[in-house]
Order: structure tokens, then sequence, then C-alpha cells
């Protein structure tokens, strides 16, 4: 089910590189790791060290806004160290910069800069 979850993640996020223009903005946040959070609602101080490492494994995170809406964090590939700063901030409450978009009800930021 993770597997499948995962997949479906990835494939939406790769839609994001067609929606055409974005809206630039700051998204405050958790940074969460898509796979536990969505299948299960892992988040916070307790999951850090499981966010850490499916982060590193190159597993989709996204940003959790305290309202409740939840962004996959997708890369600028001319920026790519942006989101190599966000996947080392799993478990953390940061602002994230970027250009947001919205497609088939997924919503995604292509992040630009980290803000702690």
């Amino acid at each position: 089910m993770i597997k499948k979850t995962l997949a479906m993640i990835l494939i939406a996020g790769s839609m994001f590189a067609f929606a055409g223009d974005g809206e630039t903005m700051d998204v405050k946040g958790e940074i969460v790791d898509m796979s536990c959070y969505v299948s299960h609602g892992a988040r916070g101080e307790k999951h850090a060290k499981c966010a850490m490492g499916c982060a590193k494994k190159g597993l989709p995170i996204g940003v959790l806004t305290e309202s409740g809406d939840l962004y996959l964090i997708i890369e600028n590939h001319d920026n790519a160290d942006a989101y190599a700063a966000a996947k080392e901030k799993a478990a953390s409450t940061v602002t994230v910069q970027g250009t947001v978009f919205e497609k088939n009800g997924m919503k995604a930021i292509q992040v630009a800069a980290i803000i702690e």
C-alpha cells in the first residue's frame, strides 16, 4: 500500500512540471515525509528520526501548514540545493519560499529557499 501511495505521489508531482505559471509565495509549516504522513498521520518530534531517514532515502516530502493544508515539495532543477535543504529540515517548522501550483486538487510548492 505504501509503495502504491508513494508511486501516486511521485506521478502527481511530475505533472506539476507542466502545470504552467504558479504563484510565488511563502508557506510556513512542518516538513513531513509524505509516505508516513499520508498513510498514517506520522509527524512531529516523535517522528523526526523516521522522517529524516525517509527524506534521505529519497521519499517525497511536503510542508504541512497550521491550518492543515499539505503541499508536496518539488525540486527546481535549476536550484537543487533548496530541495536538499528542505530534506535536512524534516520534522522541523520552517518557511518554504517558492512557486505554488495546484493540479487536479493537489497542491505543490517548487522550493526556492528554506527560511528557519
